[in-house]
């Protein structure tokens, strides 16, 4: 069994405002790459926080 922990963000609310493009490559993106790996090598544990 594997065990995918994504726990990284950018916290910084301001940077949405600045630069939403880098904002969304850095939160959202990432976050779908990670889910993406974890289906194509068949990980089915995944651990999700969200703040």
């Amino acid at each position: 069994m594997i065990t995918l922990f994504h726990l990284v963000a950018n916290p910084d609310v301001r940077l949405s405002s600045i630069n939403p493009k880098l904002h969304l490559e850095q939160n959202i993106l990432a976050t779908f790459n990670i889910l993406e790996y974890a289906r194509k090598h068949d990980i089915n544990i995944f651990n999700v926080w969200c703040k």
